[in-house]
């Protein structure tokens, strides 16, 4: 109770939540298709295309977000939900297709082949085949995206200057007073932050 009252933990939590399963939600309808072009496809840009998402997984998101400030600002996308989840999803994307990718390139090329033959299209083998042949894939990708973006502390400080866009990480910085700090408090807030990563982990799991 004295969370809830001493910080604003609930509109946070629920800015955590938007944010979070928004931004897994674009981060998979992108990289999901992208992989499986990659990875099941013959053509001449495909290897280029997955070293460029490789090497991506190299760069430090923080190095861009000075970048991603001056260009937010310019576009009114700044203290916005939405600009922040494009952001969200951008960063997670590399890894993303760089896990999918090794995933998908696992599946033996006879079951595509056999499909073809029946008659599946080139949606029938990404939804009936190479979806649910990816799902260990997929379900890692959620993970570490999920605990990503939920315990990313610096972007949302930096892309949501306005109190009521808070994510929790941030939330939980400013819950405390200037001179000390109510461990009681604190340890209950982060309590807060913990369970919703170990629910996603168990059903996941």
């Amino acid at each position: 109770v004295q969370v809830l009252s001493a910080t604003n933990v609930p509109r946070a939590f629920y800015n955590s939540v938007t944010i979070t399963l928004t931004s897994l939600v674009l981060l998979l309808t992108i990289a999901t298709p992208l992989s499986f072009a990659i990875a099941r496809f013959r053509f001449r840009l495909a290897s280029y295309v997955y070293i460029f998402f490789a090497l991506a997984v190299l760069v430090p998101s923080v190095s861009v977000l000075p970048m991603t400030f001056r260009l937010f600002n310019d576009l009114g996308l700044l203290g916005t939900k939405y600009g922040i989840t494009l952001v969200y999803a951008t960063e997670q994307l590399p890894i993303a297709v760089f896990l999918l990718v090794t995933f998908m390139r696992a599946i033996p090329v006879e079951l595509d082949e056999a499909a073809v033959i029946d008659g599946c299209t080139v949606w029938g083998l990404f939804r009936r085949i190479t979806l649910p042949l990816s799902r260990n894939g997929i379900v890692t990708v959620l993970i570490l995206a999920f605990v990503a973006i939920w315990n990313d502390y610096l972007t949302a400080l930096v892309l949501l200057p306005d109190q009521t866009n808070r994510t929790l990480s941030v939330a939980l910085a400013y819950a405390k007073d200037e001179y000390r700090v109510d461990y009681g408090v604190m340890s209950a807030a982060v309590v807060l932050a913990i369970v919703p990563m170990l629910i996603v982990y168990f059903l996941l799991k």
